[in-house]
C-alpha cells in the first residue's frame, strides 16, 4: 500500500509539473505574440497593407471615434472640477489626490484609452495634435496640471502592464473543466433538453422552448395578460465569469420553459484550458447569429430576438446592440450587472485586477491565467462600451438589472447616468435595482432569481415620458453583509 500511494504522488506531481511547464510555455507564446502586435501597432504597421486613399479614410473614421468617445467622457464626467479630478485619479496607482498627477501621466494615460499606444512618442504629428486638444480640455475643466511626469505613481493600462495572473495547478482544472464543464455540460444541460452546436468558433447550447401544447397555451395566456404578444420571442443568453454555465441553471432552463433558448459558452472567462484563450470578436458574434438564424427555425431571419447578457456577457450584447443588423430584429435587451456603461471608470480593472477586493476568490478566478489575459490582452473597452445614446434606436427599452451593493460595477453611477439619460430623452431604459445585492447575487438567490425572470420574459415595454422606468427590488430577509477588505497585494509593486 505504500508502494502504491507513492506511485500515485511521482505520478501526481510529475503530471503537475508538465502542466506547469505548458502553461509556461503557452502563456510565454501568447505573451510572445501579443508584444508583437505591440510593437506593429506603435509603429503604424496595421495600415500600411491597404491603400493610401483607404488610410485615409480609416484613419478619418477613428479620429471621429476618438472625439465621440472622449466627448462622451468629458461631457460625463467633467461637470464639476471634483468629480473629474476623482475620475482621473482613480486610474493612477498611488496618486491620493488631483496634484500627484501631472501633465505627462494624463498624457500617457489618454495615449492608451484613446490611441491604443504604449507611448507617446509612437504617435504621428495629428494624433499628437489631436492629444494636446484633449489635454487642454481636461485643465480648462479641471484646472492646471504640474508640468513633467510624477514618477511615483502609474497609470493602469491593462494591455501595456504585466500580466497578473498565478499558475493554477492541474487539480484546479480537472474539478473546473473536467466535472464541472464537461461532465456537467453533457449530462445535465441534455437531461434538460438542450443540445450542443457550434457556429464558427462559438459553441452553443440550443433549446426548442415548451414542448407540448399546454405549456405554450400556458405561456401565450400570461403574455396575454400582460398586454404582451410576444411571447415566442427566442432569446440568446450570454454568461459572465464564472465556472461555466453551472450557475446559470435555474434561469436558462426557467426560460426554456417560455421561450426558445440559447446559451452561450464563454470558455476564455470560464476557468477553462480548452479554448481558455479563445476570444469571441465582433466579427465572431456576427457570424454565430447569422449561422444559428439559418439553423434554428426560431430564430429564422425577420424574427425578432431577445439578448440577455450578464456581466461579462453583457459586453457581448453591447457589441450586438451597436452592430447586428438589421437592427429591428433585436426585439428586446436585458443587461444584468451591465459593466459595459461604466467601462470608462478605473473601477472595474481596479477593483477586479489591480487592486480586487479579498472574499476568497481572487486566487481562484481573478488571478486564472485565462481570464487575466483576455481581460488585459484581448478586452478593448472601446468595442464593450456603451453609452445611453447606443440604447436610442431599439425597438423596445432596454432592461438594465444592476445590484446595489455590486463590489465591482459601480451601478450608483450607472443608474444615475441612465436616469439623466432618461430625462433628457436620450434613452428609454427600465431599470431593475436589487437593493442589499452584490455582484451576481441573483444568481444563488431563488427569490432574485425569479424575479429577474420575471422581468426577462415580461420587461416594460410601455412608452413614457419620462424615459427610466424604475423597479426596486428587495430580499424578503436582509442578509448580513459579508465583509471584504482590499487584498493589498503590491500590484506592480505600486499598492
Amino acid at each position: 500500500s505504500t508502494g502504491i500511494a507513492y506511485a500515485q504522488l511521482f505520478t501526481w506531481s510529475a503530471v503537475e509539473t508538465c502542466f506547469w511547464f505548458f502553461m509556461k510555455y503557452t502563456l510565454y507564446m501568447y505573451e510572445n505574440e501579443h508584444l508583437i502586435k505591440i510593437k506593429n501597432n506603435d509603429a503604424g504597421i496595421n495600415n500600411n497593407e491597404i491603400s493610401s486613399n483607404t488610410r485615409a479614410v480609416v484613419e478619418d473614421r477613428i479620429r471621429v471615434e476618438r472625439y465621440r468617445q472622449f466627448n462622451a467622457v468629458a461631457k460625463l464626467e467633467f461637470r464639476s472640477k471634483e468629480r473629474g479630478r476623482d475620475y482621473l485619479c482613480q486610474w493612477f496607482l498611488g496618486a491620493k489626490s488631483y496634484a500627484d498627477v501631472y501633465e505627462d501621466n494624463v498624457k500617457d494615460f489618454y495615449t492608451f484609452v484613446y490611441f491604443a499606444k504604449s507611448s507617446v512618442r509612437h504617435l504621428n504629428s495629428e494624433e499628437n495634435s489631436q492629444l494636446l486638444e484633449f489635454i487642454q480640455i481636461t485643465k480648462s475643466h479641471l484646472g492646471g496640471l504640474s508640468h513633467g511626469r510624477n514618477e511615483s505613481i502609474k497609470c493602469i493600462r491593462p494591455k501595456f502592464d504585466p500580466l497578473l495572473a498565478e499558475h493554477h495547478p492541474f487539480v484546479f482544472y480537472f474539478f473546473t473543466e473536467g466535472i464541472i464543464q464537461i461532465l456537467y455540460s453533457f449530462f445535465r444541460l441534455s437531461s434538460l433538453g438542450f443540445k450542443s452546436h457550434h457556429a464558427g468558433k462559438v459553441r452553443y447550447w440550443y433549446h426548442p422552448g415548451p414542448l407540448n401544447k399546454h405549456q405554450r397555451r400556458s405561456s401565450r395566456r400570461r403574455s396575454l395578460n400582460n398586454n404582451n404578444n410576444e411571447d415566442t420571442m427566442p432569446i440568446i443568453l450570454f454568461p459572465g465569469v464564472g465556472v461555466g454555465l453551472m450557475s446559470y441553471e435555474k434561469i436558462f432552463n426557467k426560460l426554456a420553459q417560455e421561450r426558445p433558448v440559447i446559451v452561450y459558452e464563454m470558455p476564455c472567462v470560464s476557468l477553462r484550458v480548452i479554448g481558455g484563450f479563445t476570444f469571441y470578436t465582433k466579427d465572431d458574434l456576427l457570424e454565430s447569429i447569422e449561422i444559428i438564424r439559418s439553423r434554428h427555425l426560431e430564430y429564422k431571419p425577420l424574427q425578432k430576438i431577445h439578448f440577455v447578457g450578464h456581466s461579462f456577457g453583457s459586453g457581448m450584447v453591447s457589441i450586438l446592440i451597436k452592430h447586428f443588423h438589421p437592427k429591428d430584429d433585436i426585439g428586446n435587451v436585458t443587461l444584468i450587472d451591465a459593466m459595459p456603461f461604466c467601462l470608462h471608470h478605473a473601477g472595474l480593472s481596479r477593483n477586479f485586477l489591480y487592486d480586487p477586493f479579498e472574499d476568497g476568490r481572487v486566487y481562484l478566478v481573478n488571478r486564472e491565467p485565462h481570464l487575466a489575459h483576455t481581460l488585459m490582452r484581448q478586452f478593448d473597452w472601446k468595442d464593450f462600451i456603451l453609452w445611453p445614446e447606443d440604447l436610442h434606436g431599439l425597438n423596445n427599452p432596454a432592461t438594465v438589472i444592476l445590484s446595489g451593493n455590486d463590489a465591482l460595477v459601480p451601478s450608483a453611477k450607472i443608474k444615475g447616468q441612465l436616469a439623466e439619460a432618461g430625462h433628457n430623452g436620450i434613452a428609454e431604459t427600465n431599470l431593475v435595482w436589487l437593493s442589499d445585492c452584490d455582484h451576481g447575487d441573483f444568481l444563488f438567490d431563488n427569490v432574485l432569481a425569479k424575479k429577474g425572470i420575471k422581468h426577462i420574459l415580461n420587461p416594460d415595454n410601455n412608452k413614457r415620458p419620462f424615459g427610466m422606468h424604475y423597479t426596486l427590488v428587495t430580499r424578503d430577509v436582509m442578509r448580513k453583509r459579508f465583509v471584504k477588505h482590499k487584498r493589498r497585494i503590491k500590484a506592480l509593486g505600486l499598492l
